[in-house]
């Protein structure tokens, strides 16, 4: 396995105020930007939040690589579905960052899915929630959530 270096949630300053990617991923002497966005599958709001993170994380990369001392590599933005779909974008993003497997696409798309029923819920019937919360199909993503780890760590 190449050596990748992975930096989490750092606050970056640029000259238009302070940028917080996901990820920031130093991979074959190139430097990614990788950033999650979750939005309703309607027409266009995918790819409307796959531009805007590349949009708003673009001129990161210059800065990051010369701190990095590295090459300028590409913003990696990961747009979900609330219902969990990906579109063929997300899947490339993964995969430029070794992630192409079936069931990582697979809980990716749940955990998507699990919160935004949690975050549904929350709004509507905090009951609701909490029988949610406590039924099988949950336990199993809660195990999914340490898959999603071992993903992570995968790559790092």
């Amino acid at each position: 396995m190449k050596e990748v270096q992975i930096i989490e949630e750092t606050l970056i300053p640029t000259q238009t105020g302070n940028l917080k990617p996901d990820l920031v991923v130093v991979n074959q002497g190139r430097v990614h930007v990788v950033d999650v966005t979750v939005r309703h599958e309607d027409t266009g709001y995918l790819d409307e939040g796959h531009k805007s993170k590349v949009d708003k994380y673009t001129p990161l990369l210059e800065i990051l690589a010369e701190q990095l001392k590295v090459d300028r590599g590409r913003v990696l933005p990961l747009a979900v579905g609330t219902t969990g779909c990906m579109p063929v974008a997300t899947l490339d993003s993964l995969r430029e960052i070794y992630i192409n497997e079936r069931g990582s696409y697979i809980t990716i798309s749940l955990l998507a899915l699990m919160h935004s029923i949690e975050i549904y819920h929350t709004f509507r019937d905090y009951n609701a929630l909490v029988a949610c919360i406590n039924t099988p199909w949950t336990r199993h993503l809660a195990r999914a959530g340490s898959v999603a780890k071992k993903i992570a760590g995968r790559v790092s």
